[in-house]
């Protein structure tokens, strides 16, 4: 298994400009570098991971890189780039060639240590719409930062040097400009370097969102603070050319600070009454702060204060903790020990308190016993304990523990009991998703449970309490943290984001423009919105948070085209959901529908008892139905010939059209059942796989009398006899909002050979529209064909949205003639798909000699199968269309032979002995073949199964 070209192109040029020596003949991509992370797609290898931080001393020289327009890894999500070897040709950039929609997938940049300066271009990060982290340590810039990238979620920039690039490098941030992405904002300023901007105002207005800020600049600067959702804050002044000097910093509004360091700044207010959540804070040659509330960790360096911090300052509910260096400080000691902990220099020689980590042991039952658990703390002792090994005196032990449930242990050190306890548990979690329901925020965990414990899910701090829930107030974050909770112990996990905005279907465009409706589903409470169609600009005329209505003017190119919706600065792309349509001339069909249909709204409507394209067929209306209790399928009998149809995988591809995830639908259990309403069987199966992660239900009916459905503004009619399938799935959830689905159904033709003459070769037909859109599928073999029908369109969310039909395999054997079709949807969270199959006799395909003749292949048992299948989500996007059906024909006896031994006998449909049959003027030759009918599947059902 080895990379394409595109991707081999792409890590020889790596090697080459970094002078990294990989191997440049080597197509496989673990055998190139073990810094490169490989995973499989289908039958190649692609990158997931590249990490360059083995070459960072000796440059291996390959000579100049190869010409490549840019370099193309569709699966990478992170990418380390760490080495001080200078490239091999400074006229080539690497962020240029990085800067591609075949990047799009990108979720890590980090950049360390780089010997030649950094150029970004202009529009550097709006290619990569998952990118949410940038480091970037101890680089040079060659240019300046285009300020694009903090709309990113986390920016970290540390030591950024410009100092040997003359005049270009001026701006690092921008703090004028708006960014509504941003939650986590690092910068450290190179202590050699003048900074460019001496006033950052950062507010509610220009950083929305942000919870993280952290300052270390090199000189005096004035920081004026109002963001009320700020969680964590962090101002350090380091100058070393102002020894002396101070930076200002000014909080007007962020009531939500928790944790606060500040070093070597004057802050304002003195007053911290009203930050009534700080946990944890602390001050490095500051002025002097008053009334501090609740805190559980306070840290004093260098104040201008001579009293010691009073006990008011402190949350007595938990312990806390003190660090104070300040030579000034006067006055008696107080009475800190009966909070927990002190520092050092107030401890008495006969005073130790046993600190520890942790006293609660949670261990799982798959691990082999004994258990051992470490214990970590402070003044543990040095005395030998029964059953405990000393790794480091006083700090660290471990405990053998032999029992195999759970238990307790306890040991005295410093006249005070220290109490263990273990536990075994067996939940865990694997993944954990959040997707768009509706209006409301769904999170689905999935992993092992206790089914006999109750949990409690927080997400950012909302609870729930249920594994499936849905949260009200959406996560403002990118990755927020999961925390699931039960009687024992609690776990955390990274909360996979669905993303928004997400597109589910569109109305129709013509080559001309006009207005364009987007529906689907977008942020509430939206500033910002852009929409392009193959680049050109569509005016917004309104928007809400499920549809946009915009006009685009000018001669648009027909066919597909490149859509791109970007609201509150995140972005939608598809090539596939969005046509512009040409203005064609109506066709009309009346000439082409036989004369055994009519042209309705330019499609042939065929009589009954006729099908195919224009009717050319016919139909005949005795069905045998064999359903299967252990699959959605059922099975039509003939006479040598097997129809069967099968769904055989429900995929995920992302905007490249490749395979993210995949699940294998013919390899699953189901629960079977029947009912009969109003002339209706339903043939009802429900999945029972606990790992697909997902609802499906395939209801098939059987109709035995006539009836009309509408579909998508058109009327389907369903024949006495035939069938139609219903698939709901719900709870299914994207891991993005460019990813769209895709079902793979596998139609099959088993044969036997007949020795008449009436045999014929197989005969496959397809028919595809001028987008390449399959539309009809035909397998003809000894007058039977086999007729499918795909429509362009699906109902997503009930309206209409395009569907790609394709081929994705054709094959064929001595017996079997076998296609795998692909149909592809949009997300949504209801979609409805209606292609339609039949089984027809095809005179035209029969030799010569069969036209007229009574072969075997003449006649056959018929089946139309018009097939709607509904897909139900609970969450946006899961649209899957799912068929199995088999068909068969049975017939063991020749027409022309069975009636000449019905001559002269009388007309008993319900004798199985020729003899006893006598010919009269009512018995007709429909009677006869009527009989005929029952009597061989009566002779079948010992033998068939």
């Amino acid at each position: 298994m080895s990379c394409n070209k595109y991707i081999l192109s792409s890590i020889r040029w790596i090697s080459m400009q970094y002078q990294l020596g990989w191997p440049l003949n080597e197509t496989e991509c673990s055998r190139i570098s073990s810094t490169l992370t490989c995973v499989s797609n289908g039958n190649e290898e692609s990158i997931s991971q590249i990490s360059m931080t083995d070459y960072i001393h000796t440059p291996i020289p390959q000579g100049k890189p190869i010409s490549i327009p840019y370099l193309s890894f569709p699966n990478l999500i992170e990418i380390i780039l760490r080495t001080s070897n200078p490239v091999a040709d400074p006229s080539v950039n690497f962020f240029e060639k990085l800067n591609s929609y075949d990047n799009a997938n990108m979720r890590l940049l980090y950049v360390y240590d780089l010997n030649d300066p950094i150029v970004l271009p202009p529009n550097f990060g709006t290619f990569f719409p998952n990118l949410n982290m940038i480091i970037m340590s101890r680089c040079k810039f060659g240019s300046n930062i285009p300020q694009t990238i903090f709309n990113k979620n986390i920016i970290y920039f540390s030591q950024i040097d410009s100092s040997f690039i003359s005049g270009n490098f001026q701006t690092l941030f921008d703090p004028k400009q708006k960014f509504n992405s941003l939650n986590q904002l690092i910068l450290v300023y190179s202590d050699y370097n003048p900074m460019p901007i001496t006033l950052f105002n950062l507010t509610k207005e220009t950083v929305p969102n942000i919870f993280t800020l952290s300052l270390r600049v090199s000189q005096p600067v004035e920081i004026v603070i109002d963001l009320p959702n700020l969680t964590l804050l962090r101002v350090l002044s380091t100058p070393l050319s102002y020894q002396k000097d101070k930076s200002n910093l000014t909080i007007i509004n962020s009531p939500e600070i928790q944790l606060m360091y500040i070093e070597n700044t004057i802050i304002e207010p003195n007053d911290f009454s009203i930050f009534t959540k700080i946990e944890t804070l602390t001050l490095h040659k500051t002025n002097f702060i008053s009334n501090i509330k609740n805190v559980s960790f306070y840290e004093e360096f260098d104040v201008p204060s001579k009293r010691f911090p009073p006990l008011e300052w402190f949350d007595l509910n938990s312990k806390s903790s003190i660090s104070i260096e300040n030579t000034g400080i006067e006055g008696t000691i107080i009475d800190y020990p009966r909070m927990g902990l002190f520092p050092d220099p107030f401890y008495l020689n006969d005073i130790r308190e046993p600190t520890i980590e942790t006293t609660k042991f949670v261990f799982s039952p798959k691990n082999p016993n004994p258990v051992n658990m470490t214990i970590i703390g402070k003044n543990l002792g040095w005395d030998p304990i029964d059953n405990v090994t000393l790794v480091i005196p006083n700090s660290n032990f471990i405990f053998n523990n032999q029992n195999q449930s759970t238990g307790t242990f306890s040991f005295t050190t410093y006249s005070k009991i220290l109490t263990f306890s273990w536990f075994f548990d067996v939940t865990e979690i694997n993944t954990a998703y959040g997707g768009i329901n509706g209006r409301e925020f769904r999170v689905d965990i999935v992993g092992t449970f206790n089914v006999s414990m109750n949990y409690t899910v927080s997400v950012n701090g909302i609870e729930y309490n249920s594994l499936a829930c849905s949260l009200h107030n959406f996560p403002t974050t990118r990755y927020p943290l999961l925390n699931l909770t039960n009687e024992i112990q609690s776990l955390t996990a990274i909360l996979q984001i669905q993303d928004l905005p997400v597109v589910s279907a569109t109305s129709k465009l013509y080559e001309d423009g006009g207005d364009l409706w987007l529906f689907g589903y977008f942020q509430k409470n939206i500033t910002q919105v852009v929409v392009t169609v193959n680049g050109l600009n569509c005016t917004i005329i309104n928007v809400n948070d499920t549809s946009i209505l915009c006009n685009i003017s000018g001669i648009l190119k027909v066919g597909f085209a490149d859509l791109v919706v970007i609201t509150n600065n995140r972005m939608f792309s598809s090539k596939s959901i969005l046509i512009i349509y040409a203005h064609q001339s109506p066709i009309f069909c009346d000439d082409i529908c036989k004369a055994n249909g009519k042209c309705v709204n330019n499609i042939c409507v065929c009589n009954t008892g006729y099908g195919g394209i224009n009717c050319q067929s016919e139909l005949y209306p005795v069905v045998v139905l064999q359903p299967n209790s252990t699959s959605p399928n059922i099975n039509v009998v003939s006479d040598n010939s097997q129809f069967q149809f099968n769904i055989v995988a429900i995929e995920e591809l992302d905007e490249l059209r490749m395979t993210r995830r995949s699940y294998q639908v013919n390899q699953a259990k189901w629960t079977y059942s029947t009912s009969l309403s109003n002339d209706i069987v339903t043939y009802n199966y429900i999945l029972n796989d606990s790992n697909s992660q997902c609802y499906l239900e395939v209801n098939i009916d059987s109709f035995k009398t006539t009836e009309d459905i509408s579909f998508g503004g058109r009327v389907i009619t369903y024949p006495a006899n035939s069938l139609k399938l219903s698939i709901t799935i719900s709870g299914r959830l994207f891991t993005s909002n460019l990813n769209t689905l895709r079902v793979l159904l596998q139609t099959e033709m088993k044969y036997d050979q007949l020795e008449d003459k009436c045999k014929s070769d197989i005969q496959e037909n397809q028919q595809f529209d001028q987008l390449h859109n399959l539309q009809y599928l035909t397998i003809t073999k000894d007058g039977v064909t086999y007729f499918g029908r795909f429509l362009d369109y699906v109902l997503s969310d009930n309206r209409p949205a395009y569907s790609l039909n394709e081929i994705i395999s054709n094959s064929t054997t001595n017996s079997t003639q076998s296609v795998i079709i692909g149909i592809n949807m949009p997300q949504s969270q209801t979609t409805i798909i209606d292609p339609d199959f039949s089984v027809l006799v095809d005179r035209s395909s029969e030799p010569t000699d069969c036209k007229e003749s009574t072969s075997s292949s003449m006649k056959l048992v018929a089946i139309i199968v018009p097939v709607v299948v509904i897909v139900v989500a609970a969450v946006t996007g899961a649209t899957i269309y799912t068929v199995k059906n088999r068909k068969f024909r049975k017939q063991n006896v020749k027409v022309e032979k069975k009636l000449s031994k019905l001559k002269n006998h009388d007309c008993d449909p319900e004798s199985t002995d020729y003899s006893k049959l006598t010919m009269s003027t009512s018995c007709r030759t429909a009677d006869v073949y009527d009989y005929m009918i029952k009597t061989c599947y009566k002779a079948s059902k010992s033998t068939t199964t």
